[in-house]
């Protein structure tokens, strides 16, 4: 895991990457001294997660934050700041942050469960994007076979459907029929042409091994 550091003092800054790589040892951390830096950083490497200091030369937190979550949706970010700064909390949570910590006492104790616990509530979202994704993707080849044409149009749509749900290069599908149990079409999604059978007595695995004819394109 990839996570930005955004803190103007160095040394606090080395305190706090010895914290969290003692909680989790393949934790990765990058230093970014001033917002600036953070966004230089951002545009050339991805940081799922980036820890924000309130406090930063020429550009506060907040300001870092808004274009985070204009230009880097993809990372969550954590603002931390000084004790008495308890507004910026609220400022910082309405702008996008994914949590908000003050630097008192328990603040090395709690950072690293706090970047955990956005860790896998970020796990979380992804998975629940991925199943509508996935549903909406469903849903769609469902609405193409219904107004399918003819059988080799609906070969079509289920191997182009087989290859968007797999993310592959191709998507292939063999139909056969429920009766002789012969293939009966085979269409792939990426030379896009389906192929007709007439041996009615070939099993599945036969037809692979003996050409049925010529492609219809």
């Amino acid at each position: 895991m990839n996570i930005l550091l955004v803190e103007a003092h160095p040394d606090q800054a080395l305190v706090v990457e010895r914290v969290l790589k003692r909680f989790q040892a393949d934790w990765e951390v990058t230093v970014a001294t001033s917002g600036s830096a953070c966004l230089e950083r951002l545009a050339i490497g991805t940081f799922p997660i980036v820890i924000l200091d309130y406090n930063l030369p020429g550009m506060d937190g907040l300001e870092v934050l808004r274009r985070i979550v204009e230009s880097h949706p993809g990372s969550s970010v954590i603002v931390m700041a000084g004790q008495g700064d308890d507004g910026i909390a609220v400022k910082a949570m309405k702008g996008g942050a994914a949590d908000y910590l003050v630097k008192g006492e328990e603040f090395l104790t709690s950072l690293p469960i706090v970047v955990d616990t956005v860790i896998e509530q970020d796990r979380g979202k992804r998975a629940l994007v991925d199943a509508q994704r996935r549903l909406r993707e469903l849903t769609q080849i469902s609405l193409d076979l219904s107004m399918a044409s003819d059988l080799d149009r609906a070969a079509q749509i289920l191997a182009d459907g087989a290859r968007v749900l797999t993310r592959s290069g191709v998507g292939l599908v063999v139909l056969l029929d429920p009766v002789t149990n012969s293939v009966e079409r085979v269409a792939t999604s990426s030379s896009r042409f389906t192929r007709r059978c007439h041996t009615p007595r070939w099993k599945a695995a036969a037809s692979w091994a003996r050409p049925c004819g010529p492609p219809r394109r």
